[in-house]
């Protein structure tokens, strides 16, 4: 992630992470978007969202693999146990998830909000990120989270939750 749009910034970075034998490196760009308890607006579905614990690993697995990554029981006891999950359980199966991953006194950041492409717009997403909102502006901290620039689908979801769209920057997408 990078805080800003200067050609130079962003040619020096690149070359730094081709060095390190970095292929394919490509800028995307970001949006950060915010909420807090003032323009926080919850769903009406939120109620389908639950929080997930260590303990449903072996569904959490089976829904990473439905969205193309692979991931064992125990690295996904260990995520489960180190971030706050909310999912979303459809025809026995986990169908949709978003967490909260990392927590400042003032600030929390939503990451991981997915649903597996079947089950896409039935407001899964929808209710996952506002469980999660909900938890944080209830404690008096603001939300935070960063979706791909074009991704009208998330970022039409974030407004309608009273996400309000704070910059947009370039992140360089890099694979070894």
């Amino acid at each position: 992630e990078l805080y800003t749009d200067e050609s130079e910034v962003i040619r020096r970075a690149s070359s730094i992470l081709y060095s390190k034998g970095f292929r394919n490196i490509e800028v995307r760009r970001f949006h950060d978007m915010v909420c807090d308890e003032e323009s926080f607006k919850p769903s009406g579905n939120e109620r389908l969202a639950v929080r997930l614990s260590p303990s449903q690993a072996d569904v959490f697995v089976d829904y990473v693999k439905r969205g193309g990554d692979d991931i064992t029981v125990e690295e996904a006891r260990v995520r489960l146990s180190k971030r706050t999950y909310y999912g979303v359980f459809a025809d026995g199966k986990l169908v949709s998830a978003g967490a909260i991953c990392a927590r400042l006194p003032e600030l929390a950041l939503i990451c991981d909000v997915y649903t597996v492409e079947e089950y896409r717009r039935r407001g899964y997403a929808t209710a996952v990120t506002s469980a999660a909102t909900r938890r944080i502006v209830s404690s008096g901290s603001t939300a935070f989270l960063c979706v791909e620039e074009g991704n009208e689908d998330a970022i039409r979801i974030y407004r309608k939750l009273g996400y309000k769209h704070l910059r947009t920057r370039p992140w360089l997408v890099a694979k070894p």
